[in-house]
C-alpha cells in the first residue's frame, strides 16, 4: 500500500486516510517533475477504490495529448470537452457501488474554461467521487480550484532515497547530480532515455558567463522556445553554482561571491517563470545584462 520511497510526509498522510476512509472530495499533488507524484496518485486512487489493476473502470485518469508540432512532440491543453467528459463519467455509479476516482495528470495544462467548468464540480460533487489533481506549477491552477483541494507538495528528495529507488549498486556522482532530486529522472539517466553530459552542461555554463551580451542575447534568441528544457538546464546551472560555492575551481573563472550573485538572479527567473505571463525571451535577455554586470 503506497510502498513508495521518498515524500514520506506525503505517504504517512495519505495512508491516514485509507486508515480512517474517510476522503476528501479534491485533492491537489504539486511539485517538481520525475518526483512520482502521478504514481503515488495512482496507488491511492487504488487504495481508494479498493481494486488494482490496469483496467479499473471506477478510476479514470485525463492527462494532456501530444502532437507534433515542427518535428516536436508538445503536450496540448486539456479542453473543456475532456472536462466535460470526466463529470459524466463522475456522475455514474461506480461498478461495486463504493468509490469512484478521477486524475487530472498534467493539470496546469488546463484551459481557464476548463478550470473553470471543473470548480463547478469540485463545489458540489458527487458523493462518491473524489478527484485527484497532479500539477508540477501551482500558481498556474486557479486560486479558486487550489482552495477546495487538500494540498500536498512533493520535494526533492535525498541521493540516499535517490539510491534505494533507482537500485543504484555503485557511488555515480554524475547521475546523482544529473538527477537534482529528482527520482524519475534518475531512473530515466540509468536506463539510458536522458542522456545527461555533465562536461557539456558545465562548458556551456562557463562559456555564457564568459560571453558578451550580444553573443547571450543570440542564445536567448535561439533557446527561449524551449520550454520545459530551458528550466531543467537552468535548475542544472544553478547545482553547478553551488558546488562551485563549496568547492573552489569547479567553475573557470567564476568566484563564490559571483557564484552566489548569479544563483540569486537564476532563483528570479525561475520563480517569475510560474508565472501565465511570463516572457522567457525578455526574461533572458534580463538575466543576461545582470550576468554582464556581476562578472564585470
Amino acid at each position: 500500500m503506497l510502498d513508495i520511497v521518498g515524500n514520506q510526509k506525503v505517504i504517512f498522510f495519505l495512508k491516514k486516510e485509507v486508515e480512517k476512509k474517510t476522503f476528501s472530495q479534491s485533492y491537489l499533488f504539486f511539485g517538481p517533475r520525475h518526483l512520482g507524484k502521478f504514481l503515488v496518485a495512482l496507488s491511492f486512487a487504488q487504495e481508494i477504490v479498493k481494486k488494482r489493476g490496469k483496467n479499473n473502470a471506477d478510476i479514470t485518469i485525463i492527462s494532456p495529448k501530444k502532437e507534433e508540432k515542427k518535428g516536436v512532440m508538445k503536450k496540448k491543453d486539456i479542453g473543456v470537452d475532456e472536462i466535460r467528459q470526466l463529470q459524466h463519467w463522475a456522475s455514474l455509479y461506480s461498478s461495486g457501488r463504493g468509490y469512484k476516482v478521477g486524475i487530472i495528470d498534467d493539470a496546469e495544462k488546463m484551459t481557464v474554461s476548463a478550470q473553470n467548468a471543473l470548480l463547478k464540480t469540485l463545489e458540489e460533487p458527487p458523493s462518491n467521487c473524489v478527484f485527484i489533481l497532479v500539477c508540477h506549477n501551482k500558481e498556474k491552477i486557479l486560486p479558486t480550484v487550489v482552495s477546495r483541494c487538500v494540498k500536498r507538495k512533493f520535494n526533492l528528495v535525498s541521493d540516499t532515497e535517490i539510491k534505494k529507488i533507482a537500485e543504484i549498486e555503485e557511488n555515480s556522482d554524475a547521475l546523482f547530480f544529473g538527477a537534482l532530486g529528482r527520482p524519475g529522472m534518475a531512473i530515466k539517466i540509468k536506463k539510458g532515455e536522458v542522456i545527461f553530459e555533465y562536461d557539456r552542461i558545465k562548458e556551456e555554463l562557463e562559456k555564457i558567463i564568459k560571453n558578451n551580451l550580444n553573443e547571450n542575447f543570440i542564445w536567448a534568441e535561439q533557446n527561449f522556445k524551449r520550454g520545459e528544457d530551458l528550466l531543467i538546464k537552468i535548475n542544472f546551472w544553478l547545482a553547478l553554482l553551488r558546488k562551485n560555492m563549496l568547492e573552489k575551481g569547479i567553475l573557470k573563472g567564476i568566484s563564490s561571491l559571483q557564484s552566489c550573485f548569479i544563483i540569486e538572479e537564476l532563483e528570479n527567473f525561475l520563480q517569475n517563470a510560474k508565472r501565465n505571463n511570463f516572457n522567457v525571451r525578455l526574461a533572458l535577455e534580463n538575466l543576461f545584462l545582470s550576468l554582464e554586470e556581476i562578472i564585470n
